[in-house]
């Protein structure tokens, strides 16, 4: 019998070999409705129809979101897009040896590790330059996660239920689509208008559908603090370069203008907005739940998910994934893994995958082209990408988004990183742990981030509070017609940007839209209209009475009601004539 881990490296060449015969493995971004790999990811209904926003002063804004998400500053308590403590420390069944040097102490003002870390010397220049990523990456585990365990011939990892609040995103197995590494030396593209793209409103008369979204489960509460656990802390950058890679820090669709209101940003396997979320985000009703609307339409909910989602996988470890060093989540190397695990923890993303040029070889950058390092993402795995963007800022407007910080790579020349990246290793086996073959050093030039968070959560969110023009309508219609359209706008009497949706209580309520967003007056844009119609074709004269329910979700005080009372009128037999 062919030992476990030597049938796993030989299907593993096999399936490189099989990349390699199909070119790189990589195809393009997804064109005007094609969203193929959505029923792939959950949602065999294709994308949801969602609103939103990006704003004007992006720069500011999603620096200042992704450092409070870092901290969790964004949503503390909220068990959907707040963030567990985080485990830390050694594997406690095979301690990790001691790295090779000692980080050198924080430079004051930078966040304090467990153990000191190298930060990037002040001022250290870095160049760097625009590049525009496809938008097409997602933190889904793939269906070769599982295969690799099969392979293996051990079980696939199961979270215990003890654990289960690290998961409540469902990883939802897919099809291996290597496709989202791809980048070209020139920028990417402004899409072709898409189903999410192309939101038009109801047709005139036709009634909008009153199914409600799949209930969202409820989530089992954080773990309380204690030994081994340290508060929820990312570093901001890693968070600022996942971003970029993942969107080019867009919530909406490429074509809406920073400032403008338009479709959300969906990929091809639907992922959601700037973090180019998936997991969690099914689509089998047609209508989203709360959560997964705020994901979609607002960037704070959508970077607030992102981060959860990479906390739950360097929660992940030890059990179901491999550590850096001690794990601290101060030191960016230590992240390593978790990073690897955003994208999915799968072969197209090992180090070693032929596919990617031989060690050692350029970082790669996010940066100017002309700034000597690599900018083609199909030459890089994914974790590379990151932590290059980290180090190699973009550079919109030829000003760097961010502060350029020095990282160092696991360096495979060396046997400690070698041994533990070598292929017969990347398989979950039958032992108490997966991966833990897998367990690496950290770098002896490890560095922390020194980014200081400034703002507070109500600087990103502001204070929103729903206001309706009118709850009571009344409409007349003719038997087997339609009613004239009534607007009725939706504002936003508080600050920063609000959330809608409408829910009619009945099929013949007719709506413009059913989502939408509200903004405060310090962001000076046009208010949100809404349009009704009723449609009482095929039905009995009579006075209706419907309602449309107005939701802004996580907003106090977030409902209003309109009520529509439509009355219908008899026709005479003299054409243009009528009597009540």
């Amino acid at each position: 019998m062919i030992p476990s881990r030597l049938r796993l490296v030989v299907v593993l060449s096999l399936l490189s070999l099989a990349l390699l015969l199909q070119g790189d493995g990589l195809s393009p971004p997804a064109r005007a409705g094609d969203f193929d790999l959505c029923p792939a990811t959950g949602s065999p209904l294709g994308p949801f129809d969602v609103i939103s926003y990006d704003p004007e002063d992006y720069r500011t804004v999603y620096n200042q979101t992704f450092e409070l998400a870092a901290v969790n500053g964004l949503f503390p308590n909220d068990l959907h897009f707040g963030l567990p403590p985080l485990e830390t420390g050694p594997r406690q069944s095979q301690p990790m040896a001691s790295p090779t040097e000692t980080p050198t102490p924080t430079p004051e003002g930078s966040p304090t590790p467990t153990e000191t870390a190298t930060s990037t010397p002040e001022g250290s220049p870095t160049p760097t330059e625009t590049a525009t990523p496809t938008p097409e990456g997602s933190p889904t585990e793939t269906a070769a996660d599982i295969a690799v365990a099969v392979v293996a011939g051990s079980p696939t990892p199961t979270p215990t239920i003890e654990d289960s609040w690290k998961l409540m995103e469902t990883a939802v197995p897919t099809i291996e689509d290597p496709w989202k590494l791809t980048e070209t030396p020139t920028p990417t593209p402004e899409p072709s208008p898409t189903p999410t793209e192309t939101a038009s409103p109801t047709p005139e008369g036709s009634p909008t559908p009153t199914e409600t979204a799949t209930p969202t489960p409820t989530p089992v509460p954080f773990p309380p603090m204690s030994s081994g656990v340290s508060e929820p802390y990312v570093p901001p950058t890693i968070l600022k370069a996942i971003g970029w890679i993942e969107s080019s820090w867009s919530q909406a669709a490429f074509h809406v203008p920073y400032g403008g209101i338009g479709p959300a940003l969906v990929s091809r396997d639907c992922g959601y907005g700037i973090m180019q979320v998936t997991s969690g985000m099914q689509n089998t009703t047609g209508e989203p739940t709360k959560e997964q609307l705020m994901t979609a339409a607002h960037f704070a909910y959508n970077i607030a998910r992102g981060t959860r989602i990479l906390v739950d996988k360097w929660n992940l470890a030890t059990d179901f994934r491999p550590i850096v060093g001690d794990r601290n989540p101060q030191v960016i190397e230590d992240w390593y893994y978790a990073i690897w695990g955003y994208n999915g923890f799968v072969f197209v993303n090992h180090p070693l995958n032929p596919r990617f040029p031989a060690w050692p070889r350029s970082s790669y950058s996010c940066g100017p082209f002309d700034d000597g390092f690599g900018h083609d993402r199909s030459q890089y795995p994914y974790q590379e990408l990151v932590l290059g963007c980290v180090a190699h800022p973009p550079e919109p407007d030829d000003e760097p988004l961010w502060q350029a910080l020095e990282v160092t790579l696991p360096d495979l020349s060396l046997k400690d990183f070698a041994e533990a990246l070598k292929l017969e290793n990347f398989a979950c086996d039958s032992s108490d742990y997966c991966y833990d073959n897998m367990d690496m050093p950290r770098p002896a030039n490890s560095h922390v981030d020194p980014t200081e968070v400034g703002s507070d959560r109500r600087s990103v969110l502001g204070a929103p509070a729903l206001e309706v023009s009118d709850l009571d309508l009344d409409l007349t219609v003719r038997p087997e017609g339609l009613s004239q359209p009534v607007e009725v706008t939706i504002s936003n009497a508080g600050t920063g940007v609000l959330v809608w949706r409408a829910v009619p209580s009945a099929s013949w309520l007719g709506l413009s839209r059913k989502q939408g967003l509200a903004f405060g007056d310090e962001l000076e844009m046009e208010e949100s209209i809404l349009t009704i119609q009723a449609n009482l074709a095929g039905l009995p004269k009579s006075e209706y009475v419907g309602t449309i329910t107005l939701e802004a979700p996580y907003v106090t005080g977030n409902s209003e009601t309109i009520t529509v009372t439509v009355n219908v009128r008899a026709q005479s037999f003299v054409p243009g004539i009528t009597k009540s």
